[in-house]
């Protein structure tokens, strides 16, 4: 009579054992924790048969996950492209002309410069083949279009950049920085303003990397702000089109698809005070 006991509870643990013990990774994958790992035994029972099957159902999943992510990932990378090739004309002719009047105006030196930096714009463009680059990359291309917009706004443009030396090799996605200054130009900066300030600054937060880009053009009003931010929390539904170029909610979009919904961009705005944008990523 013991041994009958004995013996059914040792068969019974043998039994109900690694079935608890499936159940529990099984709750994991229910909080959508796809990382537990499953020992398989050397049982060749039916026992054997459910870890097998259910290791390969999780693995499975993994890689449909990733396979997704990736696709999304180059599906947005693709779009990206076709809209590198299309630099803003509005920048472009701006540019030219101002390589026009300095020629002009016999001013070698800075038709050189301006050629010059426009140049290392388009290589960068061109001929980039990372989804990711450094910040420091990334601050470098941004350098040449702020050259440019000195030039353009001489005694009328004031820029501040600084970047902690410990965030220079930091990575995001390419053309992160650029077209997110470029709106200040094109959308904040009105003529009523005096004297515009552009502020850029990049430091590490902890474990993160936190760019702030800051303006003192014409702000957004409250409805307009509203819309800007609803359009953020939804940047991984829409796909990258022409009308955003390749702007804030572009930039939010990629950033949450290769690090994670706790990255991405945020906007602060007041109406005839400026805007703020802050940019997070992983350090």
């Amino acid at each position: 009579m013991i041994f009958a006991f004995v013996f059914t509870l040792i068969f019974s643990s043998t039994i109900t054992k690694p079935i608890r013990k499936l159940a529990n990774e099984m709750e994991q994958v229910e909080k959508e924790n796809f990382q537990t790992t499953t020992r398989l035994s050397n049982r060749t029972d039916e026992v054997g048969r459910l870890e097998r099957s259910y290791s390969y159902m999780i693995n499975r999943i993994k890689q449909l996950i990733d396979q997704e992510y990736k696709s999304e990932i180059e599906k947005k990378d693709a779009q990206l492209i076709a809209l590198q090739s299309k630099v803003n004309p509005h920048f472009l002719y701006n540019t030219l002309q101002l390589i026009g009047d300095r020629a002009f105006a016999n001013k070698g030196e800075q038709v050189y410069e301006i050629i010059q930096a426009l140049s290392r714009m388009f290589r960068y463009v061109v001929k980039q083949q990372k989804t990711l680059v450094t910040i420091s990359e990334e601050v470098n291309y941004l350098q040449h279009y702020l050259a440019i917009q000195k030039r353009r706004f001489v005694g009328k443009l004031t820029v501040e950049v600084y970047v902690d030396e410990e965030a220079e090799e930091a990575e995001l996605p390419v053309l992160t920085l650029q077209p997110i200054v470029e709106n200040a130009f094109v959308h904040g900066f009105a003529s009523s303003v005096d004297h515009w300030v552009l502020d850029i600054s990049v430091q590490v937060v902890f474990d993160e990397v936190e760019i702030m880009i800051t303006d003192n053009g014409k702000g957004l009003n409250e409805e307009k702000l509203q819309q800007v931010k609803e359009r953020l929390r939804n940047s991984n539904q829409r796909p990258l089109d022409q009308q955003d170029s390749i702007g804030v909610t572009n930039v939010d979009s990629r950033i949450k698809l290769l690090f994670g919904q706790e990255f991405g961009v945020e906007i602060e705005s007041s109406e005839d005070i400026g805007t703020s944008i802050t940019i997070r990523i992983p350090k």
